[in-house]
């Protein structure tokens, strides 16, 4: 049989289209991300820096791409010392708590950090920490846009008692110091506690104590507020303010001798006409001015008519007066 030269086929052969290797997709790693303050936008956590935060005692040493933060006591048993427990950090971020004793062997990372800074966030340790980074608006959830400035409001009076975070929006509310502001606003304001009528009384212009139901009191609170009211909030600061302006039996006696009058407070003895002031003390006010030269014709002619001449009617007309008064 002729032997037959091979050098065609190979030719042929290397002319042949040649078949691609299946590729595969790259294996993502089972380790996973870092979770919370840990998540990729803010990068690795620097833990030497938040250990030394929280008093943490420990010794560094590296292992490849790993770095161990050996503590001086394990956080969750402090009989297990130097050495038998570690933080451990690898090239990626990713964290793990160990402890080579075997009661311990069911606390992570996680639990550590708890114990460590409690419900404390850690972003601001991380290295990519911004200061003036807001979270994403969720869906469904309006957000609080940030203030820098307390809350304000009516005129009058300090206007701190809301102080809103300006990176979060959260407010914090200080019930005292609405109660301040509520006093500077409303003044004079006094409040009858429980062995009195449990009310509040606001000093009118016009010259008398009137009464200011609580819920008048709310409503400013509530205009104040907006958004931020809620009932513990509104009760608390009328349960302050009413401490606040709270005033003893003695200092609320009223003079019987003092009658209040449109244009002011006559004294019934002297006659003496004196301007209205909130120590009167008075709540009841008669909607009469009183005149020095004024005269009464047709009550004296009425007198004059009944009595006739009897020397006795001045006697009459006082004892009248009184019933009237």
């Amino acid at each position: 049989m002729p032997k037959i030269d091979p050098s065609p086929l190979r030719k042929l052969l290397s002319l042949a289209p040649k078949e691609k290797k299946a590729t595969q997709a790259p294996r993502q790693s089972q380790k996973g991300t870092p979770s919370g303050a840990q998540a990729a936008d803010l990068g690795r956590l620097d833990v030497g820096r938040y250990l030394d935060h929280y008093g943490v005692d420990y010794t560094l040493k590296q292992k490849g791409d790993v770095t161990i933060y050996r503590l001086a006591r394990c956080v969750f048993d402090l009989g297990h010392t130097k050495n038998e427990a570690a933080i451990n950090q690898d090239g990626q971020g990713l964290i793990t708590y160990k402890c080579f004793h075997n009661s311990c062997q069911g606390n992570h990372w996680a639990d550590a950090r708890q114990i460590i800074s409690g419900d404390n966030s850690v972003a601001q340790f991380c290295e990519g920490y911004d200061p003036n980074w807001t979270p994403p608006r969720r869906r469904g959830r309006p957000r609080k846009m940030p203030v820098e400035e307390p809350k304000t409001g009516l005129p009058g009076g300090e206007k701190d008692f809301l102080v809103i975070n300006p990176k979060t929006g959260n407010a914090k509310f200080i019930p005292a110091r609405m109660a301040n502001y509520l006093e500077e606003h409303l003044k004079p304001i006094i409040y009858e506690g429980k062995h009195f009528t449990d009310l509040f009384y606001k000093y009118d212009p016009s010259g008398v104590w009137k009464l200011y139901p609580k819920d008048s009191v709310r409503k400013i609170i509530r205009r104040e507020l907006e958004d931020y009211a809620t009932k513990n909030h509104m009760d608390g600061a009328v349960d302050v303010l009413a401490s606040q302006t709270f005033q003893l039996p003695d200092k609320l006696q009223v003079d019987p001798m003092w009658l209040n009058l449109k244009n002011g407070m006559l004294n019934v003895e002297t006659m003496e006409m004196r301007p209205h002031a909130p120590s009167f003390n008075s709540r009841v006010q008669l909607s009469v001015k009183y005149r020095e030269d004024a005269t009464c014709p047709r009550w004296i002619e009425a007198l004059a008519e009944i009595f006739a001449d009897n020397p006795e009617l001045i006697y009459y007309q006082r004892a009248a007066s009184y019933l009237f008064h």
